[in-house]
């Protein structure tokens, strides 16, 4: 199940997944949104997400469940941004 949370934010519900699944789905997921590109204006944009998962038991609350979706989110943006930046100026100290 995929709903629109609000903004460019949105949810994926899967069941019966393993920890280790649902963060190779997770990678899955932000790997083909990372090779989206499209072009507006006559300008070339390149897409990208981060993706933060939550496992949630049959007793526990959704709205906890999503917080903790949340921060893993942020999280995985925050790693993702570290990464990105640690790439390009190891790219740029090489030329």
């Amino acid at each position: 199940v995929v709903g629109r949370l609000g903004g460019d934010e949105f949810g994926v519900l899967l069941w019966n997944l393993t920890q280790a699944d649902a963060l190779a789905k997770a990678q899955a997921l932000e790997d083909a949104i990372d090779r989206l590109t499209f072009v507006l204006k006559g300008r070339s944009v390149v897409a990208g997400a981060s993706a933060g998962i939550a496992l949630i038991g049959p007793n526990d609350v959704a709205a906890s469940a999503m917080e903790a979706a949340d921060r893993a989110m942020y999280a995985r943006k925050s790693a993702r941004r570290g990464r990105t930046l640690a790439a390009t100026l190891h790219t740029a100290l090489r030329q």
